[in-house]
C-alpha cells in the first residue's frame, strides 16, 4: 500500500494544533493511485487546519471535504482565476470566514479560528510567479493587512507560497521583517520546499504567537524513496507544517464571534464591511438550534423561542436582529448559549 510509503511526521495529540501548508497541482487528482496518496499524506501529517493553493473552484473545494478524512469545513471563496487558495479546518475549531483581502492574482483566503485557548487571524496566499512586478504590488499590500489583522487579535499567521527568489532584496526574512512577523524556520530547511530545491512555502507568525503559542519550528514534509516520483506528480512543492500549543491561558479572544468582526473590513479607515462574515459554527448551531435551546437562554420566553424557530434558516448571525424582540443584548445572550456549546 501507497500509505506504508508515508513518513509520518506529525500527530495531533490533545493540547496540540498542527497547522500546515501546501500548494498542489491542482485538487482533485486525476488518477486513482494519486488521488490515494494525496489523501493517505495527508492524514499522515495528522493536520487540523491546512492552507491548499490551487483549489479550482467551489466544486474542488466541496469534493476536498467530502474525501478528505478529518475535515469539516472550509474558509473558500471562488473566484475566475482557477487557483484560488482554501483553508480547511478538522472539527471542533470554530471560525469566522472573514472577507478575504483584494488586489492578489490569486485570491488570499482569509479567516478567524480559534481551538481551545488558541485563536488566530490566518490568512492564505500565493504571490504571483509568472509576473515578477504583480508579485512586488501584492507585497506592497501585506503590511497593512498584518496591522489591520493584529487589531482583531495579537496572534496573526500568513502561510502559503510566497514565490520569494531568496536573491538581495527578495529573501523571505526581509519581507517577514517588513510585516513584524517572524517566519517559522524549518528543521529540515536545507531541502527546499520545492523538489528543485527553491524555498517559496513558508509559515510567518506575528511576535505574541512565538511568545505562546509556538512549538519549535516548522518542518517540511519529505515523501519517502520509494514515493518520490508521485509525489512529484501531485506538486511540485512540498507541504510545510508546524505546530501550536491551544492552553486555555493563551485564550485572546473573550467572546464568540468577536464583535470586533461583525463589522470587519481590511480598510483600516472603513468602519463596516460590504459583506458580513459568516460565523459558520456559529451559524450552523443557530440554524440547528431546538425551541427548548432556544427558551433556555436568558431572557427569551416561549414566543420569543417560536419566532427564533420560525425564522429559521438565517443567512447570517446578525440576521437575528430582524427578529421582533430580539436586541443586542439578547442576540448577544443566544450567540453566546449556542456557540459556547461548540467543541
Amino acid at each position: 500500500m501507497i500509505f506504508a510509503d508515508l513518513i509520518v511526521v506529525a500527530v495531533s495529540p490533545d493540547g496540540v494544533l498542527v497547522l500546515g501548508t501546501w500548494n498542489v497541482r491542482g485538487y482533485p487528482e486525476k488518477t486513482a493511485e494519486r488521488e490515494e496518496w494525496l489523501s493517505n499524506t495527508l492524514l499522515s501529517m495528522g493536520l487540523d487546519i491546512v492552507c491548499i493553493q490551487e483549489i479550482g473552484n467551489q466544486a474542488d473545494s466541496d469534493a476536498f471535504l467530502a474525501k478528505e478524512k478529518g475535515f469539516d469545513i472550509a474558509a473558500f471563496e471562488n473566484s475566475s482565476d482557477k487557483m484560488d487558495n482554501a483553508i480547511f479546518f478538522a472539527g471542533g475549531i470554530q471560525i469566522v470566514d472573514v472577507p478575504d483581502p483584494h488586489g492578489f492574482q490569486h485570491p488570499a483566503q482569509a479567516a478567524y479560528f480559534r481551538y481551545r485557548g488558541f485563536d488566530a487571524m490566518l490568512i492564505t496566499v500565493h504571490l504571483s510567479w509568472s509576473d515578477r512586478a504583480r508579485r512586488e504590488k501584492e507585497r506592497e499590500l501585506l503590511p497593512e493587512i498584518v496591522q489591520r489583522a493584529l487589531q482583531v487579535d495579537p496572534d496573526v499567521i500568513i502561510a502559503g507560497d510566497f514565490n520569494t527568489t531568496e536573491r538581495s532584496g527578495d529573501e523571505i526574512s526581509s519581507l517577514a521583517e517588513s510585516l513584524g512577523l517572524q517566519v517559522l524556520v524549518a528543521d529540515n530547511t536545507s531541502i527546499g520546499t520545492t523538489y528543485s530545491g527553491a524555498s517559496y512555502d513558508f509559515i510567518l507568525v506575528s511576535p505574541d504567537l512565538v511568545e505562546e503559542e509556538m512549538i519549535g519550528s516548522s518542518h517540511i514534509v519529505e515523501p519517502s524513496e520509494e514515493a518520490l516520483n508521485l509525489a512529484k506528480s501531485v506538486s511540485d512543492h512540498r507541504p510545510v507544517i508546524a505546530q501550536f500549543r491551544t492552553d486555555e491561558k493563551y485564550a485572546d479572544c473573550k467572546g464568540w464571534p468577536p464583535r470586533a468582526l461583525l463589522s470587519f473590513s481590511w480598510d483600516t479607515t472603513a468602519t463596516a464591511a460590504a459583506d458580513e462574515p459568516a460565523c459558520v459554527s456559529c451559524l450552523a448551531a443557530l440554524n440547528a438550534a431546538s425551541y427548548g435551546a432556544f427558551k433556555a437562554v436568558d431572557g427569551i420566553g416561549d414566543v420569543l423561542a417560536q419566532r427564533l424557530v420560525d425564522g429559521q434558516p438565517y443567512a447570517s448571525t446578525s440576521a437575528l436582529d430582524d427578529i421582533r424582540g430580539i436586541g443586542p443584548v439578547k442576540m448577544e445572550a443566544i450567540l453566546d448559549a449556542l456557540c459556547s456549546g461548540q467543541p
